[in-house]
């Protein structure tokens, strides 16, 4: 990444973003903007998860056109995704269905060839896309290892699968997969080393309390109704903690869970990450259950958990209230029917959010194109030193968009992570002047 100029792996301080790249690559290469790649890129990932997750909901859960739109939309376009938007890395979340849907196949018939590929490549496309994704779903499948062998009844049909599988179909995925994932791992080791691990502040701050799961913008029509308002007011990064479906729709979605809980079917499994999840982020503002997890876990010091986990979730919610609806309107009585059609309309009405946030692309290309003009011929590495004070977010990012549109270095940066001597980079400039062509843009 052209930032953060001197420090190397830059690229490696936050989710890498390649397995989505090409789609945005697409939109580059015939001639669109960044800003309007960007646009296209998300709109067309937003699409992809909608359509991924309807083919496997009709393939794998057996549901109608109808349901499967339904869980469908909750997966794509609900509340805890829509009011993270501004997540880039949390958009496209399509490769892991791509690896459940490998689980469910290989799961079914054990001498597949194709699932094991749809299993590994899913997960390890997810794992170049958004690093956040492909750990909570390390985490899940460790999560049901445990489940199965919790039963000595599912360890033996475990044990019968295992035996069912040929080696020879796992030798080509896991060692190509491999291949893609080493070099990845390996720059993500290298930042984990450089960083450390998060204090228990930053810990702290960066899991749900039990008020954030009904938390919404103050501008949603619903903020209004929140209980628990003053405390909602006093959470850390409160931007980060918008977990809610809306209230109506949070009680469609315990009783869905209660549903999956208490039948018998094969499908009780889906119940298993959505209680451990919540398990696992449990907390108060002296104790977390997040800090044992972020031992327990390679790289769990460093996850933060907020919105990333709600987001991951929705893979589980939005089929377990598919499920649920499903059951209750295929029962052919009445009053189920139309309790099916008012959570609908519940849902739905809860979705309606008119954000105050606005943003321009024409006016912020108008105006990016005014800061590249600045920028001199032979100017090497751009710098803004009111980037290196405390909250300077919009002049980095505006530093990062620069660097990419003149096709030079920045010693500013925007990331999840930066380096650790960032606000002292300013004192480096006198030194790499000497060596680099550099020009301050204000």
């Amino acid at each position: 990444m052209p930032m953060f100029y001197p420090h190397t792996n830059t690229y490696a301080y936050s989710d890498f973003m390649l397995g989505t790249a090409p789609i945005y690559w697409l939109f580059r290469s015939v001639g669109n903007e960044i800003l309007l790649s960007y646009q296209w890129w998300l709109m067309v990932c937003a699409a992809l998860n909608f359509f991924v997750f309807h083919q496997m909901a009709k393939k794998y859960f057996h549901q109608s056109s109808v349901f499967s739109s339904i869980g469908a939309f909750v997966f794509a376009f609900s509340l805890p995704r829509i009011t993270h938007l501004e997540h880039a890395q949390l958009v496209a979340q399509f490769f892991i269905l791509l690896s459940a849907m490998g689980a469910m196949e290989w799961w079914k018939n054990p001498s597949s060839k194709k699932a094991p590929w749809m299993f590994m490549s899913g997960a390890v496309l997810q794992f170049i896309s958004a690093f956040y994704f492909f750990w909570f779903w390390v985490w899940t499948l460790a999560v049901m290892a445990v489940y199965v062998s919790w039963s000595a009844e599912r360890r033996a049909k475990l044990k019968s699968w295992l035996r069912e599988v040929p080696l020879n179909n796992l030798i080509f995925p896991v060692i190509l997969n491999g291949i893609i994932a080493a070099p990845f791992l390996y720059h993500y080791a290298l930042s984990a080393s450089e960083f450390g691990r998060r204090d228990w502040v930053t810990i702290s701050n960066s899991v749900p309390r039990l008020y954030s799961w009904i938390n919404l913008p103050q501008d949603h029509w619903e903020w209004n109704l929140l209980p628990f308002q003053n405390w909602i007011k006093q959470l850390p990064m409160i931007h980060e903690h918008f977990l809610s479906f809306g209230l109506l729709t949070w009680i469609g979605m315990i009783l869905s869970l209660v549903y999956l809980v208490r039948r018998k079917s094969e499908w009780k499994f889906l119940a298993v990450p959505l209680i451990a999840m919540f398990l696992f982020t449990l907390t108060s503002g002296r104790f977390s259950t997040w800090v044992f997890m972020s031992y327990l876990f390679p790289g769990g010091g460093v996850i933060r958990a907020v919105s990333r986990i709600q987001i991951f979730m929705l893979l589980f919610w939005s089929l377990s209230i598919m499920i649920y609806l499903s059951k209750n309107w295929d029962s052919g009585k009445k009053q189920k029917q139309i309790g099916v059609g008012l959570f609908l309309i519940a849902f739905f009405g809860e979705n309606i959010y008119f954000s105050n946030w606005v943003f321009s692309r024409s006016q912020e290309q108008v105006r990016l194109e005014a800061l590249a003009q600045k920028v001199p011929a032979d100017c090497e590495v751009l710098v803004n030193p009111e980037g290196f004070k405390p909250h300077a977010d919009f002049i980095n990012i505006d530093m990062v968009m620069l660097a990419f549109q003149t096709h030079r270095m920045t010693m500013n940066g925007y990331s999840g992570h930066e380096p650790k001597d960032y606000l002292e980079s300013m004192n480096m400039i006198p030194e790499i002047s000497k060596t680099k062509k550099t020009c301050t843009i204000e």
